[in-house]
């Protein structure tokens, strides 16, 4: 399916492109962009556009701050 199919089949690409912007894939790809001094052909405005390190960096934070916990508690009861 090409890109354009694509965009045909969903309608409201904007829309599409919003809801993905602040995932972490999203901004890990931005980030990385960023970082190698390509810039992002699908960035816009608002935070994962202008901000894709920092956005990031608080991804991993929050999803580290989630399942750590959670794998040190299934850890403990594996082990009883």
């Amino acid at each position: 399916m090409s890109l354009e199919k694509l965009r045909d089949w969903v309608g409201r690409t904007q829309a599409v492109e919003d809801f993905a912007a602040p995932f972490p894939v999203s901004a890990l790809t931005a980030a990385t962009r960023h970082l190698w001094g390509n810039p992002n052909p699908f960035a816009a405005s608002g935070l994962p556009a202008e901000h894709p390190i920092e956005l990031t960096l608080i991804w991993v934070v929050v999803l580290l701050a989630v399942f750590a916990p959670l794998g040190v508690w299934r850890y403990r009861s594996m082990s009883r």
